[in-house]
């Protein structure tokens, strides 16, 4: 059992909706998002730490 998995927290799903390569515009309203970071954890806090965390990893540059 991994520590994420002992302390009740961890990712659920990454998704994108663009594809490699795609030009990626800055999102000014809701609709404009090309993706989204889903977690679970025992509190809003640290599921937006897990978020946070997995966040810093992924690289995307916009134009």
């Amino acid at each position: 059992m991994s520590a994420d998995e002992k302390s009740g927290e961890g990712l659920m799903d990454i998704s994108l909706a663009v594809e490699l390569g795609a030009t990626i515009r800055q999102a000014l309203k809701s609709e404009d998002r090309a993706g989204y970071v889903l977690a679970y954890a025992d509190t809003v806090q640290q599921a937006q730490a897990v978020c946070r965390e997995v966040s810093t990893r992924l690289v995307l540059e916009t134009a």
